[in-house]
Parts: structure tokens; sequence; C-alpha cells
């Protein structure tokens, strides 16, 4: 999950396992200390996502296209298997959402203990509307970061499809 500026820009691995493993890849974070100057480095996002799917057996790598079209463009251009996943939809983030609920309240997925990926967890409120459920910024914590959990959600979400539907990756 990433943005622009003012907020923050992360990248995780899943395990396409019957039990997935949530890895932190890297996060970029606006300093507590900006003025409003601070921007998400592009290129070492892109770099990242380069370096990580060489390190490991990819099967898809997921990201929000918002502002990132031009850098999911130049990714598959150069191979990778690259998959739209609109954060900003609510019907994606609500399946996700509950299969990500259902599988932690299950204790069937891990993580490395990242201390970043758990306060963007902790971070994150639910929210609930004629809809469904799903994780959401709370609007009254302007410095609050949620963009690993979210790429969590997403990524578990995506994991368990390709596990059910014969992809193997680590």
């Amino acid at each position: 999950d990433g943005s622009w500026s003012g907020d923050s820009t992360g990248i995780l691995a899943i395990s396409v396992t019957e039990r997935p493993h949530i890895k932190v890849i890297d996060l970029w974070e606006r300093p507590d200390t900006d003025q409003g100057g601070w921007r998400v480095p592009v290129e070492d996002v892109e770099q990242a996502f380069r370096d990580a799917c060489r390190a490991q057996s990819v099967v898809e790598a997921g990201m929000d296209p918002y502002r990132w079209q031009r850098s999911m463009q130049v990714l598959e251009n150069e191979g990778l298997p690259m998959l739209e996943f609109p954060m900003g939809s609510p019907a994606r983030m609500i399946t996700a959402w509950k299969t990500f609920f259902d599988l932690v309240m299950d204790c069937n997925v891990t993580h490395d203990g990242d201390p970043r990926l758990a306060r963007h967890v902790e971070a994150m409120v639910l929210k609930i509307d004629r809809l469904g459920a799903r994780p959401t910024k709370d609007a009254r914590v302007a410095n609050a970061h949620i963009d690993l959990g979210v790429c969590a959600v997403a990524g578990v979400d995506r994991a368990c499809w390709h596990a059910l539907n014969g992809a193997e990756a680590g």
C-alpha cells in the first residue's frame, strides 16, 4: 500500500501456504519533523519491489494503482507479475478483511515480529457500514500510519486465494 506524500508506503511478502507468513520488506514513512515537503522515494520503492521479487519465488506483486500506475507499468514491463489491488474498493477490502480476521482469530497466520507492522495494524480502526466491515484510518489521529496493516489484509487475502487455486510460492 502506498501514498505519494504525507503518509507512508510499505511492502510486505506473504507466503502462499496453508498458514500464511507475513514479512516486512520495507517501509517509508513521513518523518514526524516534516513540515510538508516529504515525498515517498518512488525509485526506492520500485527498486525494493525488484529486489524482493528477485530474492523470492513470487506469484503476484499486488499494488494499489492510485498514484502508482506508472510504477506498476514499469515493473510489469520488466516482467514482474503485477496485480492491481485498489485498496479504496470497499467490496475488495470487506472480503479481504474477513479472510484476514478469520485467520488471525484462528491463529492461522504468522509474521516476522516487525514492530512497524504491529504499530500499523494497531492503528487500524474497523469501519462498519451497510456494505460491511473493513479497516481504515482513524481521521482523528493524523500521524497514525496503517499502510503495512492494509498490505497485510490485502496480501493475506491474495495469498489464500493462490493457495486455494494451486499456486505455490514462498
